[in-house]
Formats: structure tokens, sequence, C-alpha cells
């Protein structure tokens, strides 16, 4: 948590720059912020809101946010009653602050910075470093705005990304090209809240032709548990393939699990969340685990 105050001396706007800089390089630390003095801190806290980063103009709004952010433990059973609800803004949740939840629940995924301009974009990719992805922040659908490209090697690469991706926002995720040499399968596991029934998670065939190829599979999240989530996940067509066909080595299938019940007992648990989507998650074979690339959380009031 971090306070300022306006001094004399103190340069404000600086301040938030590297507070945005600070939580680019360590993007699994969660910095909440606080610019105490009103109209005086508007530049510094537009500096940070467009970064994505959790700011509050009173210090009592920070700690309460900080108090309801708690780790999630791992439960063979959901509980039915939902817990406090998590300190995330209402609407689509930035890079920052989903990157900060996945580590909450120890969901691997790929290391990321937000870009705002050529100055954070230089650092961004310093810290990422080469290969690397850039996606349009803000947006649902990314790839059907062209705000998706991947396999960036170099300045240039980059530059060019960059340009491309600025036309629809100005603010770009900056992330780890996730490449592995080994068996790669894509799912998506997403939850929501169904008026009559309550949460729900599903899990299907991933990737960008998810909404096309439609094998997917629903469970209420009331009673889940790593049962159920198997058992799910067998319905699928694409778990002959999970399992290992043409002499291929099966994938990590008792991870896909595992994560199919800490999302569940998430959003269970968090009921500020309205929507969240995790696509893809990619599947390796059993020895290399999964990496969730691109996340979606959805809050409301």
């Amino acid at each position: 948590l971090v306070l300022v105050t306006p001094q004399s001396q103190t340069q404000c706007g600086s301040v938030a720059w590297v507070l945005v800089e600070m939580q680019q390089k360590y993007p699994e630390r969660l910095i909440v912020t606080c610019f105490i003095g009103g109209s005086t801190m508007d530049i510094p806290r537009s500096i940070l809101r467009k970064a994505g980063m959790p700011e509050y103009p009173y210090p009592t709004q920070a700690v309460k946010a900080l108090g309801l952010l708690k780790p999630q433990t791992y439960q063979e059973v959901v509980p039915h009653a939902p817990q406090q609800p998590m300190a995330i803004r209402d609407g689509l949740s930035s890079p920052i602050e989903t990157n900060a939840i996945l580590s909450i629940l120890k969901i691997p995924h790929p290391r990321s910075a937000v870009a705002m301009d050529l100055r954070t974009l230089g650092f961004a990719v310093e810290t990422i470093g080469y290969p690397l992805a850039m996606k349009v922040c803000g947006v649902v659908h990314k790839s059907d705005q062209g705000g998706v490209i991947l396999n960036i090697n170099d300045e240039n690469e980059a530059l060019e990304a960059y340009k491309q991706i600025a036309t629809i926002s100005s603010i770009v995720e900056v992330q780890q090209m996730i490449r592995s040499a080994t068996k790669t399968s894509e799912l998506i596991i997403g939850c929501t809240r169904d008026p009559t029934f309550g949460p729900v998670i599903m899990v299907g065939a991933g990737g960008k032709y998810a909404n096309y190829i439609k094998d997917v599979s629903f469970e209420l999240i009331l009673g889940y548990n790593k049962n159920i989530a198997h058992e799910q996940l067998k319905k699928l067509n694409i778990y002959k393939i999970l399992q290992g066909v043409r002499n291929e080595p099966p994938s990590a299938i008792s991870d896909v699990v595992d994560c199919m019940v800490t999302i569940a007992l998430f959003f269970a648990d968090n009921i500020a969340v309205r929507e969240l989507d995790i696509n893809p998650l990619l599947v390796f074979d059993k020895n290399n685990g999964i990496c969730a690339v691109d996340t979606k959380i959805l809050t409301k009031n």
C-alpha cells in the first residue's frame, strides 16, 4: 500500500510513473495506491488508472480493499455459502489485477506488463523479453478486432505491433510468448451466474474457434469437487486427445482438474465477480502442466 500526500518537494506525477514501472517489473505483487490531495492529484491518479492499477482517494478505502483481498486455499468441496468478495473494481479487470488474482490462486500464467506510450513500451519489452505477444486492453473479444499480435521477436516488430494495436486502444498488454516443444492443447474454462440455478462452470475445447466448435460441458458449482470436475472433463470430445492419441503422451489432466476446482472456488467465494473465463488455457503434457494465457474477469457493483 503506497500513500502519497502533496509536499512542496514531491513530484507526484513522477511517483506515479515509478509505481507503474515497479508494477510492471514485479507483476506478481499487487500495489494499491492512495494519492491524498483531491484535485491536486488528478494527474498522478490518471496515470495509475490508465495503467490499470488500483487507486483510491482515501486511505480507509484502500485499507478496506486490501482487507477484502484474501488468499484462496484449496478445498476439496466448494462451500455452499459465498464468503467475502474480492476487492476488484467494477467492469472488466485490467491485466495487472487479473495477474494478481491468478498469482493468488496459484494458476500459472505468462509474465506481462502494460504499455501506454513508447516510454512504457520500452520498459515493458525490457522487462518481459522476447519472444512476446501484444494484446489490446479493455476489449472483450480482442482477436475479432485485430487486437492480438503473436510471435514478436525484435524491437522493430514490437514497435509496429504496438502502433497497430494502439489504433484500437492506447493501453496495450505486453505478454511473454508461451512456446512449447511438447504436446499442447487448448481449453476454455468459464463461470457465470445463472438467475435460476446460480453459479455455473463451463469447460470446453478452447482457442479462437471455441464458439464454433462448441465442444463444451456445464456443471453447477454447488457441491463442485475434483471428482465432478474430472467427470465433466470426460464429457468433452477433446478429452480423448488429452488422454493421448497417435503415440502422444497424456496431457496434464490432473492440473486441469485442479484449475477447474480452484476457479469454481474463487467464483463461489467472490460474488462481485459476475463472469470469468480463461481462453485459452494451454495444456501441455503431464510433466509440463498448464498455462492461463488469456483471462477475462467481469465484475459488478
